[in-house]
Order: C-alpha cells, then sequence, then structure tokens
C-alpha cells in the first residue's frame, strides 16, 4: 500500500508540474502576442489580439516550431500588417521547414525582400518560393541567404535586378566556391561597378554596350547585360578586368560567364517557372508534415 501511494504522489507531482509548465508557457505565448499587439494602432491591436492568438498557436500546433510570437513580432515590425500577419507566419513557417532553418531566419529573409522591392505581404509565399528553390540549385542554405541578403537587395532592387534573377547568380556563385556572404558582396561590388564605373572603364562600356546607371541596368535588364558581359569575356577577358577592377565585383562576373553561363540561365528558367517553384515547396513541406 505505501508503494502504491508512493506512485501516485509522483504522479500527483508530475501531473502538476506539467499543469503548472503549460500554465506559464500559455501566459508567456499570450504576453507575447500583446507585445505584437502594442505594435498595431490601439482599436486594432485590440480586436485583431483574439485573431493573432488563435493564429499563433495553430501554426505552433502545425510545424512543431518555437518562438512564433518573436517572429509575429519581428515581421509587423518590418511592416507587414497586423491583419496579415498570421497569413504571412504561416508562409515563413513553410520556408523554414522546407529549408531546414529556424522561423527567425525565414522571417528575415522574406521580409527583407519584400521592402526591398517594395512589394506587400500578399507576396511572402512567391518569396519564400524563390529563395527555397535559389537554396535548391545552389550551395547555400536559406539560413544563409536570409542573414546576407540585406547587403546587395537594396542595390540590385533600384539596378533592376528581379529577386528571380538574383537567385539564379546566387545559386551559380556558391556553386563556384563562394559562400552566401561572400556572393552577396561579390554582386553588390559588380552593380556599383556599373552603376558608376571608373572614368577609364567607361569607353570599353561604351563600346561593349554594356550599361552604365540605373536607369540603363533598368532599360536593359539584368540578364541582357549579363549576355553582353559573357560575350565580352568570351572575347576578350582582359576587357573584363579593365572594366571591373574591383576583385569583388570581377569574382562576381566571371562566376556566371564563360562555363558558368548556362547553368545561370537553366536556374533562372526554373525560378521563373512558378509551377515548378510552388511545387518544390510544397513537396518539401508534405515531406516535412508526414515525418
Amino acid at each position: 500500500m505505501g508503494a502504491s501511494v508512493g506512485i501516485a504522489i509522483q504522479a500527483f507531482r508530475k501531473l502538476s508540474q506539467f499543469l503548472l509548465t503549460g500554465v506559464k508557457y500559455l501566459a508567456a505565448f499570450e504576453k507575447g502576442v500583446k507585445n505584437v499587439a502594442t505594435l498595431l494602432n490601439g482599436d486594432e491591436g485590440s480586436l485583431l489580439q483574439p485573431k493573432l492568438y488563435q493564429g499563433a498557436l495553430d501554426i505552433g500546433r502545425k510545424f512543431g516550431l518555437a518562438d512564433i510570437n518573436k517572429a509575429m513580432f519581428n515581421s509587423v515590425s518590418a511592416g507587414v500588417k497586423g491583419g496579415e500577419a498570421i497569413e504571412f507566419l504561416g508562409e515563413a513557417s513553410t520556408l523554414a521547414m522546407a529549408g531546414v532553418t529556424d522561423l527567425k531566419s525565414a522571417t528575415l529573409g522574406i521580409t527583407t525582400a519584400l521592402n526591398a522591392y517594395g512589394e506587400s505581404s500578399d507576396k511572402a509565399r512567391e518569396v519564400a518560393e524563390i529563395l527555397f528553390t535559389t537554396q535548391k540549385y545552389g550551395v547555400t542554405t536559406v539560413e544563409e541567404l536570409s542573414k546576407s541578403l540585406g547587403v546587395v537587395l537594396p542595390l540590385a532592387a533600384s539596378s533592376g535586378v528581379s529577386l528571380e534573377e538574383l537567385g539564379a547568380t546566387l545559386s551559380v556563385t556558391t556553386r563556384t566556391g563562394l559562400d552566401a556572404a561572400k556572393s552577396v558582396t561579390a554582386i553588390r561590388a559588380a552593380l556599383a561597378q556599373m552603376q558608376k564605373p571608373s572614368a577609364q572603364a567607361r569607353d570599353l562600356f561604351i563600346k561593349l554596350g554594356i550599361p552604365m546607371g540605373s536607369a540603363q541596368l533598368k532599360a536593359v535588364g539584368f540578364t541582357e547585360t549579363m549576355k553582353r558581359l559573357n560575350k565580352a569575356f568570351k572575347d576578350n577577358p582582359a576587357d573584363i578586368e579593365a572594366m571591373f577592377g574591383n576583385i569583388r565585383g570581377l569574382t562576381a562576373v566571371f562566376s556566371v560567364a564563360g562555363d558558368n553561363a548556362d547553368q545561370y540561365h537553366d536556374i533562372l528558367g526554373k525560378l521563373n517557372d512558378e509551377t515548378l517553384r510552388n511545387a518544390n515547396l510544397t513537396r518539401a513541406e508534405n515531406e516535412f508534415l508526414e515525418i
């Protein structure tokens, strides 16, 4: 009888600890939602709080992700509207699971891209697909991309480089041995030199028909610009070296020129294929949820 009582007491203590832990978790969870609500206008925060609370709980149950509220706070801070926060978190959670990363990184990657291109959160799924496909065909991860993209995205967007074109370039440069951080630094240097080439390089830019400045880059397009650079590279590599004196910019150009040019166009085709992109991300999500 004494042994039975002892077992019962231990079971009761475990149950009490479980319930106490659950109560503390829910209290912390509720506080996290309230913190998000403080970012919204007074009436909007009060009205949306129940929806945010239930939506965050549902996402946590579905994906088993931690720190949902922190990610929601970060996304709203980055400009996602309160009424769109749960849908956005759903897409970010899909990217986190498919990309085998944490929700913080997935949220950062998507919001950075949306803000750079001036897009609203209804484009979150599209950005998630592009980031995942960039990872799939490159030698990088969603986490590495998310941490690095902020270095190049503002300049890329102002130069008319689409996110798909940037993704294809990053896939190729990471395949050639550069990590994501060095790749975005190299691409940024190349774009900066095309934006404002040196006085010595201007004549070569004009001679080879390579656009200079953001207006020309947007008019010609990044992919067409790379085609022209690739032709110049094949005809006379020394011209390219003279045009891009900065070794970082030169590295980016050489990474997607010559034999690598075909890889760029192949991956760009995959990134521009909305059906394929969606299928890639959906398949990865389903594989995770089936585990």
